[in-house]
């Protein structure tokens, strides 16, 4: 029974020697890569592969390593009578190889991605006056009318929908068209308006009155969202409205209750 094991412990040095002639070819392909890129700074994709791939090579010759020392477990842990302990050739060396071989890959991938971080952010840097520039402009654009909107803090209004005299008010205003422009702030749909809604959302503090409520086509409406309107298009609107609206209707929105009503809704509520 003493043959197999024998058999296995040779079979298992020879494997050893072959990891550890492996081991040298890493170092100087290592050595290779770090004394060409010596005298700049990697700046480059591929630089960051090449540092890659020596730390891809590290890993699995070291998952090599480790299991080839699995194999071997057996006739170090069971020698037989008569039988030493069988130790496979250069397994010990090769083991401290592959660790310095790992840290040195470790520390060009950590050094390689530093550089490269290092030189994109040196190439944004010019561009952060643009970038500045238009989240600015952004922030405008998105920015609601001041002065027209809901007041902090305003509660809901108890009536939720446009009914009666003030649905009446709003589709006569728009000559049952929908009032929606085109294409954000110019034109005005050709369909006929079927629905009204607030122009400032009434789960933000819109109220339902008359100077809140614009008339819309069904497909407006639905695309509507519950932002408030930003300025350009409280403006847009009003232009719009002087076009076709009643010489003595009123087309300033607001999204803001008169006394008179709410002294209606105070009345209706009691």
């Amino acid at each position: 029974m003493a043959a197999p094991y024998r058999g296995a412990s040779a079979q298992s040095a020879s494997r050893a020697a072959q990891h550890g002639k492996m081991v040298p070819l890493l170092l100087d392909r290592v050595a290779h890569s770090g004394d060409e890129q010596q005298d700049r700074a990697p700046t480059s994709t591929e630089d960051l592969g090449r540092a890659w791939l020596a730390l891809s090579d590290a890993v699995h010759v070291a998952v090599a390593n480790g299991q080839m020392r699995q194999r071997s477990g057996v006739s170090q842990q069971a020698p037989f009578a008569g039988e030493g302990r069988t130790t496979p050739s250069g397994l010990s060396v090769a083991s401290g190889q592959i660790c310095c071989e790992l840290s040195a890959a470790r520390d060009r991938l950590l050094f390689v991605t530093g550089s490269v971080l290092t030189s994109l952010l040196d190439g944004l840097r010019a561009y952060v006056p643009l970038f500045v520039s238009l989240g600015v402009l952004l922030v405008l654009l998105a920015s609601p009318m001041p002065g027209r909107g809901p007041r902090m803090f305003q509660p809901r209004d108890p009536w939720r929908g446009f009914k009666f005299a003030t649905r009446r008010a709003v589709m006569t205003r728009a000559g049952g068209r929908c009032e929606a422009p085109m294409l954000l702030a110019w034109g005005r749909c050709h369909d006929s308006a079927t629905e009204v809604d607030h122009i400032y959302p009434w789960s933000r503090g819109g109220p339902t009155v008359v100077s809140n409520g614009q008339a819309l086509c069904r497909t407006h409406n639905r695309r509507k969202s519950n932002l408030r309107p930003p300025w350009w298009y409280v403006l847009s609107l009003e232009r719009r409205r002087t076009a076709y609206s009643p010489a003595d209707v009123t087309v300033r929105v607001l999204g803001r209750m008169s006394a008179s009503e709410r002294a209606t809704r105070a009345v209706r509520k009691d």
